[in-house]
């Protein structure tokens, strides 16, 4: 990994995490229940389904929008993760 490409990741991983901690401290503020989370997910994960890449060829867009999911899964487990942390340290 040449020194650019290890910056573009670090910088990656750092929105990557304000944005989880982010989301986190809004679901905990406005007291999301778990299945209100499981409903965003779902309608999140339905709009990438619906979303289309015209200019880039099928099996592509197929791989991309694959790989798109898989991120915001990531994504949306970091989050639960430090929810679930924060209301573990609220309740002790």
């Amino acid at each position: 990994m040449t020194e650019q490409e290890l910056k573009f990741e670090a910088r990656l991983a750092a929105i990557e995490h304000m944005i989880c901690h982010t989301l986190s401290r809004l679901h905990l503020v406005l007291g999301t229940p778990e299945d209100q989370l499981n409903a965003i997910e779902k309608q999140r994960e339905e709009v990438l389904d619906a979303t289309t890449f015209p200019t880039i060829d099928p099996t592509t867009a197929d791989r991309f929008t694959r790989q798109v999911k898989e991120e915001v899964a990531r994504l949306n487990a970091m989050t639960r993760d430090i929810i679930a942390m924060r209301r573990a340290q609220i309740l002790s």
